[in-house]
């Protein structure tokens, strides 16, 4: 690994508090739309090959899969990787009409991951005083695409875990940054720790 997209101790301590305040504030934005505690998972911070990106597309039970590009300060792509179990329950708190059609299902998923992705890159950029644009959301199913050709060797993934309270529904949200803006990210994050 190129000793340039390494991240420091230091500098993992404070992007984890920075995505902490980003994961509650899209937590708090979720349990607001359906009155309902939502649970948190520490970030697990980690750098990543094409492989081991590849890996987080094949979960033990059934998911929904969206991803969503991001732009400008900071470059790279939001996967949101979203439990097929509690969905139904989850859509009746947000009013979505019963039963569930496929349609319906596609509709939760983009807008979960619109929520959830919005508000901790919201909070993230915020607190880091940088630019982004999010692209809209899009599905997709990891077994029906051909493997991508990625142009990079390592990726940051910020990966955070939310789930419902008394539900079966979880999520994961994952923030994969490119190795051109992980080294715009710890130049930020150095200005944060000094």
């Amino acid at each position: 690994m190129n000793a340039d997209v390494t991240i420091s101790e230091l500098q993992r301590d404070a992007l984890q508090e920075v995505m902490n305040i980003s994961m509650g504030q899209a937590a708090n934005a979720l349990a607001q739309l359906i009155d309902i505690r939502v649970i948190l998972s520490i970030p697990k911070i980690t750098m990543t090959t094409p492989e081991g990106l590849h890996n987080l597309y094949s979960p033990e039970s059934p998911h929904f899969f969206a991803r969503q590009s991001f732009m400008g300060d900071l470059r790279g792509e939001v996967i949101s990787i979203i439990s097929q179990d509690g969905c139904a329950q989850l859509g009746e708190s947000m009013q979505y009409d019963q039963p569930m059609t496929a349609n319906s299902y596609d509709e939760l998923v983009l807008e979960l991951t619109n929520i959830l992705a919005g508000a901790c890159l919201k909070g993230m950029v915020e607190q880091m005083s940088t630019r982004l644009h999010l692209a809209a959301p899009a599905l997709f199913n990891p077994q029906l695409q051909p493997r991508p050709d990625y142009n990079w060797q390592h990726s940051l993934t910020l990966e955070i875990c939310f789930s419902i309270e008394n539900a079966s529904f979880n999520s994961r949200v994952v923030i994969c940054l490119d190795e051109e803006s992980i080294l715009v990210l710890k130049t930020r994050l150095d200005t944060l720790l000094n």
